[in-house]
C-alpha cells in the first residue's frame, strides 16, 4: 500500500476583513486527483488534517469537506484514470482560514500499485481554488509549478500526469529476470521461482517475498524461457534492490536446480540470472529417489524373465 499526501499551503486570500470588520472567505477549494487505472488501485482514505508550521496536527471533521466523488471502490472514471475528489465546506475552508500563515491541508490518499515494466508510477493532483482577490477559478496542476493557463474548471477532468511533471511524486519500482535454460542453452518453460530478501531465507525456503495482498510473489518462465518478476520494493534513493532467488518448481523432465541466485531489482528488462537445469527424461533416469529405484528394479526383472525364457528355449531345442 503506497500513500500520496495530497498537500496544498493556506492560500494568503482565503479571507480578508475590510474596514468596516466583515470578513469574506474563499468559495471554492477542491483537490482532484487522477489514479492511471492501470497501476493504481485506490483504498480510500484514513482522515484529512491540517498541518501547522509548527507541526501541530487538526483533524477536520466530516462536515468540513465533501467526499462524494472519493467512495472507494466507486470512482468515476475519466479515460484511463480513476478521479478522487475532495472539496471543503464552507466550514472546511473557515477552519483552514484560522490557521496561521503556512499551515498545509493535506489529505493522505492510499493505493495499491501494480506495476510494470517501466518501474515508474507518477501520481498528481489538480487544486480548483476561488479566493477573495479574484472572481475566477485559479486551476493549477501539482507536477509543475506554474499556474495552467487553460482555464478548464471541471474537477472531474484534471489534468493527467506527463513526463513534463517535473515536481509530480513518484514511485519507483524494480524488475528481475531470470532466463531459464537447459544443459545445451535452449529455452525451458514453465519453471517457477521464488523471491527472498537475504541469502539465509533462500537457503531456509522462509520468508519469501509477498506482494500487497500478502500473495507469495513466483514468477514462471515463458516460452522464451524467461521468469519476470514487477513491482519490487527498491531503494528511493538508488532506485535498485538485491534479492535472492531459487528455483521452487521445476517443468516436467527437468530437475530442480537448488542454487541460490543473486539478482538485483532494477527498471530494466536485462537478464539477472541464468538457470539451467538438467534433463532427466528417459533414458536418463535420476538414480535416487523411490520411483527411480522402482523402475530399475522394473527393468532388471523384465531382463531376467526374458533371460529365463531364452534358457527354456534352448533346453527345448537341445532336447529335440
Amino acid at each position: 500500500m503506497i500513500v500520496w499526501d495530497l498537500v496544498v499551503t493556506r492560500p494568503a486570500d482565503i479571507q480578508t476583513t475590510d474596514d468596516s470588520g466583515k470578513t469574506t472567505y474563499a468559495s471554492k477549494l477542491i483537490l482532484s486527483d487522477p489514479l492511471i487505472t492501470k497501476n493504481l488501485t485506490y483504498g480510500g482514505y484514513s482522515y484529512i488534517y491540517m498541518l501547522a508550521p509548527d507541526g501541530t496536527k487538526t483533524k477536520l471533521e466530516t462536515t468540513d469537506y465533501d467526499d462524494s466523488e472519493a467512495p472507494a471502490g466507486k470512482l468515476k472514471v475519466d479515460g484511463d484514470y480513476s478521479v478522487a475528489v475532495f472539496a471543503l465546506t464552507a466550514a472546511g475552508i473557515k477552519k483552514f482560514a484560522a490557521q496561521p500563515e503556512g499551515t498545509k491541508l493535506v489529505i493522505p490518499v492510499a493505493t495499491t500499485i501494480t506495476a510494470d515494466t517501466t518501474g515508474k508510477i507518477v501520481n498528481t493532483f489538480d487544486t480548483y481554488y476561488k479566493g477573495t482577490a479574484t472572481t475566477q477559478v485559479i486551476h493549477e496542476h501539482s507536477g509543475t509549478s506554474k499556474p495552467l493557463t487553460d482555464g478548464a474548471t471541471d474537477e472531474m477532468k484534471p489534468t493527467k500526469p506527463t513526463s513534463a511533471d517535473t515536481s509530480a511524486p513518484v514511485v519507483y519500482t524494480g524488475n528481475v529476470d531470470i532466463q531459464k535454460t537447459d544443459e545445451d542453452g535452449n529455452h525451458v518453460a514453465n519453471a517457477t521461482f521464488t523471491l527472498y530478501k537475504t541469502e539465509a531465507d533462500a537457503k531456509a525456503g522462509s520468508n519469501p517475498v509477498k506482494d500487497g495482498n500478502g500473495k507469495v510473489m513466483t514468477a514462471i518462465s515463458g516460452s522464451d524461457g524467461v521468469a519476470q518478476f514487477v513491482g519490487l520494493y527498491v531503494d528511493p534513493t538508488t532506485q535498485q534492490q538485491d534479492y535472492y532467488a531459487v528455483e521452487s518448481d521445476a517443468p516436467v523432465g527437468y530437475d530442480l536446480n537448488g542454487g541460490v541466485f543473486k539478482v538485483t531489482a532494477k527498471r530494466d528488462t536485462s537478464v539477472d540470472a541464468t538457470v539451467k537445469d538438467h534433463d532427466n527424461a528417459f533414458p536418463n533416469l535420476p538414480l535416487t529417489g523411490k520411483n527411480g529405484q522402482l523402475l530399475l528394479y522394473g527393468m532388471a526383472g523384465l531382463l531376467i524373465i526374458i533371460g529365463g525364457a531364452g534358457v527354456v528355449l534352448a533346453k527345448r531345442r537341445h532336447a529335440a
